[in-house]
């Protein structure tokens, strides 16, 4: 006599293996749908970070009013894509003569950079006497269009003119 199966066990068997599958299934729907907000995720995400020097000619650069603490090297920190940071310095001239402050930046690592990364100063223009001291805010911005810079370099100087 051939032993006949058990239709209830049969069909919870059954019932369990379309679980089973449901669970797969929903599973890998979910994979590929965080894989997608991952590989979708803009570069804005994204952070830079590094330090850069600063170079006064004619002039001193400090971290303090009292012209006690000297900076060669900003540390801008992590800066996200689409954001910008300001750092504050003293500058004092240390120059023979009232003087007018120029800034300008060389040596930009990588060279691209510079297509991306933007910086400013509130310096207004005015003349600077011999051993006057003044905050100067330096704003550095990076662009929201940024692709592949992760890590940048540059140098600052800030030198005075006798003239503008």
């Amino acid at each position: 006599m051939v032993k006949e199966p058990n239709k209830e066990k049969t069909q919870a068997r059954d019932k369990n293996n379309i679980n089973w599958k449901i669970v797969v299934a929903s599973t890998c729907l979910i994979l590929v749908i965080t894989s997608g907000f991952i590989a979708a995720t803009p570069f804005y995400a994204k952070t830079i970070v590094k330090a850069n020097s600063i170079e006064g000619i004619n002039v001193g650069i400090y971290w303090d009013s009292a012209c006690k603490n000297t900076t060669d090297h900003i540390q801008w920190g992590t800066i996200d894509i689409g954001s910008s940071k300001n750092q504050i310095v003293y500058i004092r001239n240390e120059g023979s003569e009232a003087a007018y402050l120029s800034m300008s930046t060389s040596n930009w690592m990588p060279h691209y950079a510079t297509k991306y990364i933007m910086l400013s100063w509130n310096y207004s223009g005015q003349s600077i006497p011999i051993g006057q001291i003044i905050p100067v805010q330096l704003y550095l911005e990076v662009a929201d269009d940024t692709r592949d810079l992760f890590d940048f370099d540059f140098n600052i100087q800030i030198t005075t003119n006798s003239s503008l």
